[in-house]
């Protein structure tokens, strides 16, 4: 599933691209926020992740001791298209990729011996609507404040690599991936200040919190996993017995370019 939304968002990203090309104008124009309407953007953020070890710490073993890197931050990229409404406001609509640092860890037992390679991968594709109320402005800079939702996709991946130590421990006779997956709705919304940059082109750099709670996931496939036969769309467990559940709600900062387009 990662991997066919993340070609739909290349594809996407690129028609994007050409779209903005030929709407350039050929000539230099004065540019004035009073007057322009419509403008393509993309903007990317990073903040620290609330995710740590929860994506896998529940789901590999009550014994098992972890050693390697958490899920210690969240990236994103994001392309759309925003409507000037009126002179103090914006509407923005854009499709976001949001993918935390894959976590690459060896899973050991008590006594240190090594009993599986994991990589644990958490990824969302979202589509925002995002209003913005621009509280002080100029001709070619203004501030502003911003609040929005979203609605998309989360993707869970624990990837095991088991040595004969660890197929014995758990009772497994080959290596499997986990896979599993949800539906979300979040809400975001910072402070923002843009500016022009180049001729028609805004730099728009912002810090904001986005709400990304995750209450529930699926299994996406039938396998047989540490705790047993896995069975494809029922809930996502944890070794307890538990729901398992994600935060992506994190504090970022962002920077993106906004492309003017002149219709006339």
């Amino acid at each position: 599933m990662n991997k066919i939304l993340k070609k739909v968002f290349l594809l996407t990203s690129i028609l994007f691209v050409q779209i903005i090309v030929f709407s350039i104008p050929s000539q230099a124009r004065v540019f004035n926020f009073k007057s322009e309407s419509i403008a393509g953007y993309f903007r990317g953020s990073m903040g620290l992740s609330r995710l740590g070890s929860t994506p896998y710490d529940n789901a590999s073993g009550n014994t098992t001791v972890f050693s390697g890197d958490e899920h210690a931050y969240n990236y994103s990229g994001e392309i759309g298209f925003l409507l000037n409404i009126g002179e103090f406001s914006t509407f923005r609509v854009g499709a976001e990729l949001i993918q935390s640092k894959k976590s690459e860890l060896i899973g050991s037992n008590t006594s240190g011996a090594k009993l599986f390679d994991l990589v644990s991968d958490v990824f969302v594709f979202n589509t925002t609507g995002t209003l913005e109320y621009h509280f002080y402005k100029t001709d070619t800079t203004r501030f502003s404040v911003f609040a929005g939702v979203g609605l998309g996709s989360v993707s869970l991946d624990l990837d095991y690599t088991f040595t004969s130590a660890g197929l014995t421990n758990f009772g497994l006779s080959s290596n499997y991936k986990e896979e599993s997956s949800s539906y979300i709705i979040g809400a975001h919304g910072g402070f923002q200040y843009e500016f022009l940059f180049a001729d028609t082109v805004t730099m728009a750099i912002e810090t904001g919190f986005r709400h990304l709670p995750v209450t529930k996931l699926n299994y996406e496939k039938d396998s047989t996993g540490i705790y047993g036969a896995i069975s494809k769309g029922s809930k996502t467990r944890n070794q307890d017995g538990s729901d398992r559940t994600l935060d992506l709600s994190s504090y970022y900062v962002a920077l993106g370019f906004r492309f003017y387009i002149d219709f006339m």
